[in-house]
């Protein structure tokens, strides 16, 4: 686990908001504050979909949830605070490590600091922490490679 504060705010939202980087990223949990505070479970309702149109993941794509996040935060004020929790697809999780089940990225805006905090869940517990470090580094890499300033706590 590795917590960044992202210093050049700004960029940061426009790659989560305006970019298709994140978009097949599965959403957990979305929560921002503005007059009131919005939530949204990242859980798919099987029961909305048709048989033949379920999908077999269990959470939302940030593609899908992007916009009513975005339509709750935008406007002239800040919002209070932010705490987005996104997961890794599958796809990327595996190719990064073949005991991880859940690869997180925690990204939390309050009193004007945007973090990015990382987290990880295993299938079989092991002391062995490289999953973990791997995961690190690939998040800071994603946001560095966007030309997005950070720094890691002292």
């Amino acid at each position: 686990m590795t917590a960044l504060t992202v210093e050049s705010i700004k960029e940061f939202m426009h790659l989560l908001f305006k970019s298709s980087e994140f978009n097949n990223y599965l959403v957990h949990k979305a929560m921002a504050t503005t007059f009131t505070t919005f939530e949204i479970s990242g859980d798919l309702n099987p029961e909305f979909f048709d048989d033949g149109n379920r999908p077999e993941r269990k959470y939302c794509t940030w593609e899908e949830v992007r916009p009513f996040v975005f339509s709750v935060i935008k406007g002239t004020k800040l919002p209070k605070n932010m705490k987005i929790v996104l997961a890794a697809p599958l796809n990327l999780t595996e190719s990064l490590s073949s005991n991880a089940s859940v690869l997180f990225m925690n990204i939390i805006y309050e009193k004007g600091v945007l973090m990015v905090i990382t987290g990880s869940s295993v299938k079989n517990f092991t002391l062995d922490k490289s999953h973990e470090f791997i995961w690190d580094e690939y998040v800071e890499d994603l946001i560095k490679s966007s030309g997005i300033t950070i720094k890691q706590p002292e």
